[in-house]
């Protein structure tokens, strides 16, 4: 039962990668989309820029000079934001990997016990007690060591207990 749950819970989770992988993917192509204009709009600039800079100083030409350093600014902006969502679109990718992985083992464990095949798959843990509190032998074959009983005072010392033909002080 405990497996089916968590094959459930596995094609939860590769559903939501593949969402965020999704996400990732539509961001880098808007942000490499954004950075073809931005660049379009750097290299227009420049040109108006060099084009007033054959005439004589004047407010046009400060104009441009304060757009084509905004726009160098944002498209720099957007290729470090790319660079972050790259990132981010390689690790949702790993994390689809290894989701991947975990629900193909555990589908085919499920195929495996429905075929009837109860020993372990090699390299696999031996599976804990159901109480955890026994004094059965734990998982390593080594015997538990017996709780100890709780003291429901904590805060206050033991009272010494007298010896005998001895009579407390106090």
């Amino acid at each position: 039962m405990w497996l089916r749950t968590r094959a459930a819970r596995t094609l939860e989770q590769r559903a939501e990668v593949e969402r965020a992988k999704n996400n990732s993917d539509k961001l880098v192509m808007v942000l490499l989309n954004m950075i073809h204009q931005l660049d379009r709009r750097v290299t227009d600039l420049a040109k108006e820029r060099d084009q007033l800079l054959a005439r004589p100083r004047s407010e046009a030409l400060e104009d441009a000079e304060w757009k084509l350093a905004r726009a160098e600014e944002q498209e720099q902006r957007a290729r470090a934001e790319l660079r972050r969502a790259e990132e981010k679109q390689r690790q949702a990718e790993d994390l689809e990997a290894r989701v991947t992985d975990q629900l193909r083992r555990l589908t085919d464990e499920l195929d495996r016990l429905r075929a009837g095949d109860t020993t372990p798959p090699p390299g696999t843990l031996p599976a804990l007690p159901d109480d955890p509190h026994s004094t059965d032998s734990c998982p390593s074959g080594l015997p538990q060591r017996p709780r100890s009983p709780r003291r429901h005072d904590l805060g206050r010392a033991p009272r010494p207990v007298p010896q005998e033909g001895l009579t407390p002080t106090g």
